[in-house]
């Protein structure tokens, strides 16, 4: 059943890419919805360090208190053809982006946009309407690190099933 579905995936990107997707020549601004990105584990959102005040290439991220983020957890998602997409911060106006390591696992980091793989992301959906966030030049997903609660640091992992990994991104 699951090399089926992969199979159907790749047929359906392939599809997206034909009928619509050659990637933009540059991410000035990104084109799409504003949103939210929610775990689904903790609740958490996705948020900047420091609230995205005085962003430095690099800061960590957050799973934080939606009630507590300051605005500073929107979200615009450039569509490149197929599921990938370029991600950015309202606030900050940086593209996400993996980072060094925090303990054993690359950190979620943000940059000056490009177009380059390092800024890419597959969005892959579940049946109920959650996202795994994939990053294609980490081959790893999206995940608060230990997936327990509120205020996680956000970091990369080999990609699983586990509950943690999922997201809510509304409006997409």
């Amino acid at each position: 059943m699951r090399r089926i579905l992969t199979r159907l995936v790749l047929v359906l990107g392939l599809l997206g890419t034909m009928l619509g997707g050659a990637a933009t020549a540059a991410t000035a601004k990104a084109q799409g919805p504003v949103t939210h990105i929610v775990n689904i584990k903790t609740g958490g959102s996705l948020l900047p360090h420091n609230w995205g005040e005085g962003f430095q290439d690099g800061w960590v991220h957050y799973a934080y208190d939606r009630g507590a983020t300051l605005g500073a957890d929107l979200w615009e998602f450039e569509y490149l053809g197929g599921f990938t997409h370029i991600i950015r911060n309202t606030k900050t106006g940086m593209c996400l982006k993996p980072g060094a390591p925090v303990g054993n696992k690359p950190r979620v980091t943000e940059g000056t946009c490009g177009t380059g793989l390092q800024f890419q992301w597959d969005l892959i959906q579940r049946f109920s309407g959650e996202y795994k966030i994939y990053s294609r030049s980490a081959h790893q997903v999206m995940t608060p690190y230990y997936g327990y609660g509120l205020n996680e640091i956000v970091v990369l992992e080999p990609d699983s099933n586990v509950e943690k990994v999922w997201w809510s991104i509304d409006n997409l």
